[in-house]
């Protein structure tokens, strides 16, 4: 899939998320960690609020190192980090939907 913007992504992923069209990234290790969504620690209310709370300083994209074909979006808003990407069915895979530690939130305020 090709990138999209801030606007485009954010509303796509709202969506996404208020109709259940997602799954999340098959990973290795401590899960729970990673992707608070998917054990269910978070809902997707509460993911879609943060989302659009989001801004476009929260927002970035690169390709997915292990297929650069693949976009993966990464926004960082109100002490969350939440990185996904866009597929056709479901449209968004979830790789992670992790709250940012005290450490991570104070270096974010330095840039």
């Amino acid at each position: 899939m090709s990138k999209i913007g801030f606007t485009a992504a954010k509303q796509k992923l709202v969506a996404a998320l208020d109709n259940g069209d997602y799954l999340h990234a098959a990973r290795s290790g401590n899960l729970n960690s990673k992707n608070l969504l998917l054990p269910g620690q978070v809902s997707a209310e509460q993911i879609a609020s943060i989302v659009k709370a989001c801004q476009g300083p929260d927002y970035t994209s690169d390709p997915l190192h292990s297929c650069p074909s693949v976009e993966v979006y990464i926004l960082k808003g109100d002490g969350w980090y939440i990185k996904f990407c866009f597929l056709e069915n479901p449209s968004v895979m979830f790789i992670s939907a992790q709250q940012l530690g005290y450490h991570d939130q104070i270096l974010r305020t330095w840039r």
